[in-house]
């Protein structure tokens, strides 16, 4: 990949994308991870893939919060297990919310 001098300094190099590249490292998209998969910036990505992930992430806390606040009030009689396990379970992403739901509760 060939660079360009930096406009605002006229030093270094900058990718075709503008960013500023350093001598020496891999460039791409993102940082390199440890298994060569490379990271996306919140920047790489479309309106579309930005809205997905915040509809989902709002969903996310939506679930963890409405279980964590049953938990808190909910007494411990009603509960199956410990309320500290539960509590730890609902952190889990998707999963954990639904799962204190369908099984955490006696009915």
């Amino acid at each position: 990949m060939t660079g360009r001098r930096s406009a605002r300094t006229g030093l270094g190099r900058t990718s075709r994308c503008g960013r500023k590249m350093s001598w020496g490292k891999r460039t791409g998209w993102g940082k390199r991870t440890g298994w060569g998969k490379r990271t996306r910036r919140w920047s790489d990505l479309t309106p579309g893939q930005r809205t997905a992930l915040l509809v989902l992430g709002s969903v996310q806390l939506s679930l963890a919060l409405t279980a964590w606040t049953d938990l808190a009030r909910r007494p411990a009689e009603q509960v199956n297990g410990s309320k500290a396990k539960w509590a730890a379970v609902i952190a889990l992403n998707f999963v954990g919310p639904l799962v204190y739901f369908r099984r955490g509760i006696r009915r």
